[in-house]
């Protein structure tokens, strides 16, 4: 079976691409996961995954910090949020 992460990729593996976004890298992912029979490559996507979530749960914990106590260096997120399509 060929994962659309494959079709976009032909030449190289889903991962080679980086993700710019953690959001964008997450939904890669699960998008590869998706279509991995290789139970080892499951797992070791999984982990992936999961390191990739706790990253963003940092990152949110952090701006969140941030506003509460008025730390205006704080470097805030370079995109505008909208509408995601996935």
């Amino acid at each position: 079976m060929v994962g659309s992460a494959e079709l976009a990729n032909p030449g190289g593996t889903p991962r080679d691409i980086p993700a710019r976004r953690i959001e964008d890298r997450i939904r890669h992912l699960c998008d590869e996961i998706s279509f991995t029979q290789d139970l080892q490559a499951s797992m070791t996507l999984r982990a992936e995954i999961e390191a990739a979530i706790a990253e963003f749960i940092r990152r949110i914990e952090n701006r969140a910090s941030a506003a509460v106590i008025g730390w205006p260096e704080f470097p805030h997120e370079r995109r505008k949020a909208g509408n995601i399509s996935g």
